[in-house]
């Protein structure tokens, strides 16, 4: 969850002056806090659940170690 997300700011951050994008990743860092307080947040919880449900032990291991989106992808092909 956290690399896809970071992933996307990635995504949305590029093109932008390095103050824009300061400012971008400073409002995301906030905003990806305050989602992980939440006792259920259902975007989060329907993000773990679904990788839990449809992945195999080996393929959850993987992308909960996986620090890159490109490392995170080869994992949901397991």
């Amino acid at each position: 969850m956290k690399v896809r997300f970071w992933a996307q700011v990635d995504k949305d951050v590029a093109g932008k002056t390095l103050e824009e994008a300061a400012k971008t990743r400073a409002i995301k860092e906030i905003e990806f806090q305050q989602m992980e307080l939440r006792e259920e947040d259902q975007g989060f919880m329907n993000c773990v659940s679904q990788c839990h449900s449809e992945g195999t032990n080996e393929a959850v291991a993987c992308m909960i170690a996986a620090k890159t989106e490109a490392k995170l992808l080869v994992c949901l092909d397991k």
